[in-house]
C-alpha cells in the first residue's frame, strides 16, 4: 500500500515540479513608467518600477544611463507607501536612448531580484535617436532547493513540536484519567515517546530558521535593527529562531518531569509549549505572501496563522500518532490506544475545518482567480497540494466512522488498532509530501501578485504651445483595434484648448513597405478627439503623425511612436 501511495505522490510532485517550467520566483518585474520599451516624445521626470512583492527599504537601486553610459538618476530611491514600487527622480535630459537597470530585496522572502529594459525619447522633429535595444524588463532568482528544503524543515519541525504537545494537552494525559489506560505499560513511555518528538521538532525548526535566516543575508549579519525591522521577512525569521529554543527548552523541562515524577508533572512546562507553538506560527506569519498580498495586512497574517495551525494540529499530531504507535499495539495498551485514536480524530475534525476555511481564503487571497489555478505554476500547485488534502479528509473519516467504533468491540479492537495504526502512517506520508508543497508555495510568486492590474498608455508631447495627451486602449502589444483619445491642453494657462477643428491620424511602420494609413479623428468635444481603428496591423515599430486643423490659424502637427512587440 505504501508503495502504491509513494507512486502516487511522486506523479503528483512531478506534475507540480513540471508546472514551475516558466514560473519566476522572488520580486518580479510587473510594470514601469515610462513603460519597458516605451518611445516618449518628452523627456520623463522620474522612473518608477513595481515588483511582484513589498520590497525591503534598504535594498532597492535604480540606475538611469543613456547609450553613451552617462547617468541621470538622482539618488534617492523612493520605496512607495505600499512598498511594492520604487521611484528615481532624473536629472534634465533629452532625446536618446535610455537603459534602466534595477535590483531590489523581496522583503517576503529576502531574496534578490534584478533586471534592466529600454526606453527613448524621441528628437524634437519626431524622428527616433536610434533602435530600440527591447531588452527584457526582467531577471528573477531560480527558486532555490536549498531553500525549499530549509522551509520544509522548518515547517515538518514546527508541526511535530505543535502537534505533540496538541496530543499531550489534550489526549494523552487526560487519557491518564481512565485506570485502565493509566496503568498500561506504554502510557508513561508514550508520553516521554511525544514529548522527545516534540523536542526534536522544535530542533528542526530551529534548523529551518538558521538556515533560511543565513540564506537571506549571505552568510552575514542581518545589518542592523534597521533592515530587520524594515524586513518582516527578515524579523519573522529571527523571532521564529529564539521562539524555536523556547519551545525545545520548554519540551526539555515537560520530559524531565515525565521520567522524574508523575506524569501531570509535565503538564505545565507543555501546555507552555503550546502557547509558544502558536506564538511561532504566528511569528513565521508576518514574513509571508499572505501578509503582503492582503490589503489589510493583519487579515493576510490571521489567514496564514490559521491555516498553519490547523495544518500543524493534523500532520503533527499524525507524526505523534506515528510515533507512538509500536505501544499502542500491546495488548494491555489496548485501552489507552481507543483513547488515542479517538482524541486525536476529533481534534483532528477541528483541525479539517479550520484548514479548510483557512486556505479557501488564501486561495482567493493569493491565486486570484480560477483561471489562475490552471494558468500558472503556482496555481498548479495548488491544485495538487489540494488533490492530496482529499484523500487525508478521506482516510480520516475512514478512521473515526469506520475504525475508531470497532475498538469499542473486545474482539474487534486489536485488529482495527493495527488498521488504524497503518492508516495514520499513509495519512502522515500525505501530510508530510502536502508540507513539501507548503514550502514550495512559499518560495513562489502568488499568482495574483503577478498581475499588473489595468494598465494606462499615455504619451505627451508639446506642439506651438500646445500639449497633446495621448491615451490608448487597451495597452498596445499586438496588432488589433485600439481606441486612440487625444486631450489638447494650453502649456501657459493650463486649461483645456478647445479652439480646434478636425485632425487626422496617420499611420506608419517603419523599415517596411506598409502602406502609410490616415484615419479621421472624430469631434472635437470640447479639448477631446477620439477614433477606434485597426490601422496597427503588424508587429514593429508604428509612426503615428497627428495633424490637427485650427481653421485659419496654422494647422498644428506633432509624432508619437508605439512599438509593438508582442506578448501580454
Amino acid at each position: 500500500m505504501l508503495c502504491r501511495t509513494g507512486l502516487i505522490l511522486g506523479a503528483l510532485l512531478l506534475v507540480a515540479l513540471a508546472a514551475l517550467g516558466t514560473t519566476g520566483a522572488h520580486g518580479v518585474f510587473v510594470s514601469s513608467d515610462p513603460a519597458a520599451n516605451s518611445i516618449l516624445s518628452e523627456p520623463p521626470r522620474a522612473v518608477t518600477i513595481t515588483v511582484s512583492e513589498a520590497v525591503d527599504p534598504a535594498s532597492p537601486t535604480l540606475r538611469v544611463s543613456n547609450a553613451s553610459g552617462v547617468r541621470f538618476d538622482e539618488p534617492p530611491v523612493v520605496v512607495t507607501l505600499d512598498g511594492r514600487s520604487i521611484s528615481v527622480g532624473l536629472a534634465p535630459n533629452g532625446p536618446g536612448i535610455y537603459t534602466v537597470t534595477w535590483s531590489i530585496v523581496s522583503a517576503v522572502d529576502g531574496h534578490l531580484s534584478a533586471g534592466f529594459f529600454s526606453y527613448a525619447v524621441q528628437n524634437s522633429d519626431g524622428s527616433l535617436p536610434g533602435p530600440l535595444p527591447f531588452a527584457p524588463a526582467t531577471a528573477a532568482a531560480p527558486i532555490s532547493p536549498s531553500e525549499i528544503a530549509l522551509r520544509f524543515v522548518g515547517f515538518l519541525g514546527l508541526a511535530v513540536a505543535f502537534g505533540s504537545a496538541v496530543l499531550t494537552m489534550f489526549v494523552w494525559l487526560p487519557a491518564g484519567r481512565d485506570p485502565d489506560a493509566r496503568e498500561a505499560l506504554g502510557y508513561g513511555l508514550g508520553l516521554q515517546a511525544l514529548l522527545l518528538w516534540g523536542r526534536l521538532g522544535a530542533f528542526g525548526f530551529g534548523v529551518g530558521m538558521v538556515g533560511l535566516l543565513l540564506l537571506a543575508t549571505g552568510f552575514e549579519t542581518p545589518g542592523g535593527l534597521e533592515r530587520v525591522a524594515g524586513s518582516p521577512y527578515l524579523l519573522s525569521v529571527i523571532l521564529g529562531l529564539g521562539i524555536a529554543v523556547a519551545i525545545f527548552l520548554a519540551l526539555s523541562v515537560a520530559l524531565a518531569h515525565a521520567r522524574s515524577t508523575h506524569p501531570e508533572a509535565s503538564r505545565a512546562p507543555a501546555r507552555g509549549a503550546l502557547i509558544l507553538s502558536f506564538a511561532a506560527i504566528f511569528a513565521i506569519s508576518l514574513g509571508t505572501h499572505a501578509a503582503a498580498t492582503a490589503a489589510v495586512p493583519l487579515s493576510g497574517i490571521l489567514a496564514n496563522a490559521a491555516h498553519l495551525t490547523g495544518v500543524a494540529m493534523w500532520v503533527g499530531g499524525l507524526a505523534g500518532l506515528v510515533a507512538v504507535r509500536g505501544l499502542l499495539r500491546d495488548a494491555k495498551a489496548l485501552p489507552l490506544a481507543r483513547y488515542a485514536f479517538a482524541g486525536f480524530s476529533r481534534l483532528a475534525g477541528y483541525a479539517i475545518l479550520l484548514v479548510i476555511a483557512s486556505g479557501t481564503g488564501l486561495a482567493l487571497l493569493l491565486v486570484g482567480g480560477w483561471e489562475a489555478l490552471g494558468a500558472t505554476g503556482y496555481g498548479w500547485v495548488v491544485l495538487v497540494k489540494m488533490a492530496l488534502v482529499v484523500p487525508m479528509i478521506a482516510l480520516g473519516g475512514f478512521n473515526r466512522y469506520r475504525l475508531i467504533p470497532q475498538t469499542a468491540d473486545a474482539a474487534r479492537t486489536a485488529p482495527a488498532v493495527r488498521a488504524l495504526g497503518r492508516s495514520v502512517r499513509v495519512e502522515m506520508v500525505l501530510g508530510t509530501v502536502v508540507l513539501v508543497l507548503a514550502a514550495l508555495l512559499t518560495a513562489m510568486v502568488p499568482a495574483a501578485n503577478l498581475a499588473a492590474g489595468p494598465q494606462v498608455f499615455s504619451l505627451q508631447s508639446i506642439a506651438d504651445g500646445i500639449r497633446f495627451d495621448l491615451w490608448v486602449d487597451p495597452y498596445p502589444t499586438v496588432p488589433g483595434n485600439y481606441t486612440f483619445q487625444i486631450l489638447l491642453w494650453n502649456v501657459t494657462s493650463g486649461q483645456p484648448y478647445d479652439e480646434g477643428r478636425n485632425g487626422t491620424l496617420t499611420f506608419t511602420l517603419l523599415n517596411s513597405t506598409v502602406s502609410p494609413q490616415t484615419v479621421d479623428l472624430l469631434g472635437p468635444h470640447g479639448n477631446h478627439y477620439f477614433v477606434t481603428t485597426p490601422a496597427m496591423s503588424q508587429l514593429g515599430v508604428w509612426r503615428i503623425d497627428v495633424r490637427l486643423s485650427r481653421g485659419a490659424d496654422v494647422d498644428l502637427y506633432t509624432r508619437f511612436h508605439i512599438a509593438l512587440l508582442g506578448g501580454a
